[in-house]
């Protein structure tokens, strides 16, 4: 890494070549430190339950990134397996 702020940037040291840097396009008019969500109520009321793991979420966001510059990402799988954790680990458990 290089730079701070919006100056950072993630380069090969390699080759020299930037990989990443900060991109203010996806920067939120008002940014907050912290968003957290509670569904509690979603599922009080009207008895809903995740059908998507934290995992699984973080997996296809990944996945849509590699996809937007031509990469492809390991399966789900092997990805929970190269960081250490069961598969079942990051999929929803059915009943």
């Amino acid at each position: 890494w290089e730079g701070e702020g919006l100056n950072e940037k993630g380069v090969d040291k390699e080759t020299g070549k930037e990989l990443i840097s900060v991109s203010p396009v996806y920067f939120r008019p008002a940014e907050v430190e912290s968003l957290l969500g509670d569904a509690s109520k979603a599922k009080k009321l009207l008895g809903w339950e995740p059908t998507t793991t934290f995992y699984e979420l973080v997996y296809d966001m990944l996945r849509s990134s590699f996809e937007e510059v031509g990469l492809t990402l390991p399966s789900f799988d092997e990805c929970m397996r190269r960081v250490s954790l069961s598969p079942a680990d990051g999929r929803v458990q059915k009943a």
